[in-house]
């Protein structure tokens, strides 16, 4: 804009010496021309510059390595034609922690709408914040800006990839661990209590019919039975900063995983500390529903520092680590704190997402090797 000032100026002095030399008509036409468009243009400007509005129109959804397509629609209530409307767009992914800023800008005649396209290609596992910032008018030649106040921001989740996961179970494990602690909300398979009692449907487990009140009441009566909010196995993900592919890659594994173990018939605790939230985050999944909740919220979530750690939230919490516990720890940082002693106080299995923390990790440790690109994978064994 200081440019076009400069050359406007230098182009009327040269006008103005044209006239002082020459003293015609054409000079003098020349001269008030090049003071009465740039007069004209502004004017313009200053009485359009409320009438314009911007809308962001972004995707419902995407799934990872599609396209996204975001437009920008400006919208001129005046009479009066604008020049050119203008913006910023940005496109920052909070899991991968990448970004796309584009500048985007497009005249916008009076009483209509014009849009700008931007496209963001294979786009990452991740929740993706769009933002329109810094929306302003100009007038035809560049030389006074009239920035509007408002701010636009959509979100866009990116699911991660589908990869089929068969589950090796190598021992005959309960998908039930003994607790303290029930479900308050949904039945379960553990006959140790008795969550509520119904009549008799057809189809009903015979060991469920509840004889005593059945004889009392006339009527066939079972049982349902209490669900225990711990679980023998626990998917626990470490999400620590690193390389963008590396996090991405470690969210679409543990949600296959967890896919895998369900298929497999094992329901199981996911857990996570999410460091854009600062929570731990754990779920009990003995559903495709409650899959399906904890992925949402996987995928919601950003990585954490190298001082926070999924493992020292998991160790701290007591209550969640039962008799004969399987950890399957996946995570981004093979020298994670408490990786150790969590080895030492479960029964453990660690998959390590990237390179990260190799040189500074326990060599006693056995990791399993993922690949930090996910495209490169294209079905899993999980053996537990």
């Amino acid at each position: 804009m200081l440019r076009n000032r400069i050359l406007l100026g230098v182009i009327l002095l040269a006008l103005i010496g044209l006239e002082v030399y020459v003293n015609n008509v054409f000079s003098l036409l020349l001269l008030l021309t090049g003071l009465f468009l740039p007069a004209v243009s502004i004017l313009f400007g200053v009485l359009s510059r409320n009438g314009l509005t911007a809308e962001l129109i972004v995707p419902a959804g995407l799934s990872r390595g599609d396209t996204a397509e975001v437009k920008t629609v400006f919208h001129n209530a005046s009479l009066f034609p604008v020049a050119s409307a203008s913006g910023e767009l940005n496109i920052h992914n909070a899991l991968t922690g990448t970004d796309l800023t584009e500048s985007i800008r497009c005249p916008v005649s009076g009483r209509g709408s014009d849009e700008v396209q931007v496209f963001a290609e294979e786009v990452e596992t991740g929740q993706m914040y769009i933002t329109l910032d810094r929306i302003s008018t100009r007038d035809l030649f560049g030389l006074v800006e009239f920035p509007a106040e408002h701010r636009l921001r959509r979100v866009v989740l990116v699911e991660p990839d589908y990869i089929p996961t068969e589950v090796n179970v190598s021992e005959v494990r309960e998908t039930e661990a003994d607790s303290e602690r029930y479900s308050m909300r949904e039945p379960g398979r553990d006959v140790s209590e008795t969550f509520d009692v119904r009549p008799y449907v057809p189809g009903d487990e015979a060991r469920a019919v509840h004889w005593k009140l059945s004889a009392k009441n006339g009527d066939l009566m079972v049982r349902r039975f209490v669900k225990p909010i711990h679980y023998s196995v626990v998917l626990l993900v470490e999400m620590t900063e690193s390389d963008p592919h590396a996090l991405e890659s470690c969210v679409c594994y543990a949600a296959n995983f967890s896919r895998g173990l369900l298929d497999t018939g094992i329901m199981h605790t996911f857990a996570w500390y999410d460091g854009g939230a600062e929570e731990y985050c754990t779920f009990n999944v003995s559903s495709y529903e409650d899959l399906e909740t904890v992925v949402f919220r996987l995928v919601c979530s950003a990585p954490h520092g190298e001082e926070d750690s999924s493992g020292a939230r998991f160790l701290t919490a007591g209550d969640a680590i039962g008799r004969g516990t399987t950890v399957l720890y996946l995570t981004t940082d093979a020298a994670a704190p408490m990786l150790e002693e969590l080895a030492v106080r479960c029964r453990t299995h660690i998959a390590l997402v990237g390179q990260k923390g190799l040189e500074e990790a326990e060599q006693s440790l056995a990791m399993d090797r993922l690949p930090a690109d996910i495209r490169s994978v294209g079905t899993m064994n999980l053996n537990i």
